[in-house]
């Protein structure tokens, strides 16, 4: 072998075992949702049908829940 094979293939066998063996679990099952309302003081939500309502998760336009991404 030559001398500037062998560094590439102990990087290989390194990142091999490395990158093989992570391994995430995600479980939300468990999670508790508190949504709290009432601390963003915005005034009237606005006319019936049409309000708009704020809290820790998401924002609520006539009743239906938005999630804002930016």
């Amino acid at each position: 072998m030559k001398k500037s094979f062998i560094p590439l293939l102990f990087y290989l066998v390194i990142l091999q075992n490395t990158a093989a063996q992570l391994r995430y679990l995600f479980d939300a099952s468990a999670s508790e949702i508190n949504i709290r309302t009432g601390e963003l003081k915005m005034g009237n939500p606005g006319p019936a049908g049409k309000e708009i309502r704020v809290n820790n998760y998401f924002m609520s336009l006539a009743g239906k829940q938005i999630v804002l991404v930016m």
